[in-house]
């Protein structure tokens, strides 16, 4: 063969080829695109509901949380109300008890205080013979041996909020 004969029949082959193959990479291309492209909508779509979840999972946890928080502080109001009426409750009774059990001679010590603008302030101190120490001697006992308050109420037979009330008029009594 001639070389120009090789080269027209190479010419030919290569056309041939040329004609067949541009036909099918453009679509299997742009296919693949299209193909990527609803993939990628279809997972941000798949976030943006999983986002909402979660959303709406914070705020109901959120309102919970309010609530729960409100109902707590009603409560602590509630019981603080509670402790201000027990505690005017014994102090009344102290008060009606140490009255009537002390010799009101040996009870009440008058003491004479000068101020500066020449005024004289009278006190008045009442010793009480039975101080909550020696009348509670056991919740006490048991409390300096670091019992809480749910096994002293238990052993002692008493409501738990007396106890807790003993103790407190106590921890006041030694700061006196």
């Amino acid at each position: 063969m001639e070389p120009w004969s090789t080269l027209v029949v190479l010419g030919v082959g290569i056309t041939l080829f040329a004609w067949f193959m541009p036909r099918s990479r453009p679509q299997t291309g742009g296919k693949v695109i299209k193909d990527v492209e609803t993939t990628l909508e279809q997972y941000l779509a798949e976030i943006e509901l999983e986002n909402e979840k979660v959303i709406q999972s914070i705020q109901k946890w959120k309102q919970d949380f309010s609530h729960t928080n409100n109902l707590k502080e009603k409560e602590i109001q509630d019981m603080k109300q509670q402790i201000i009426n027990l505690e005017q409750q014994v102090s009344a009774l102290m008060n009606a008890n140490a009255f009537s059990n002390m010799n009101v001679e040996a009870a009440v010590k008058k003491t004479d205080y000068a101020v500066a603008d020449d005024t004289v302030i009278e006190e008045i101190v009442i010793q009480e013979e039975p101080t909550i120490h020696k009348r509670y001697s056991e919740v006490f006992h048991l409390e300096s041996e670091g019992k809480s308050t749910d096994y002293i109420a238990k052993k002692l037979d008493m409501p738990k909020g007396e106890v807790q009330l003993i103790l407190q008029l106590g921890e006041r009594e030694r700061m006196i």
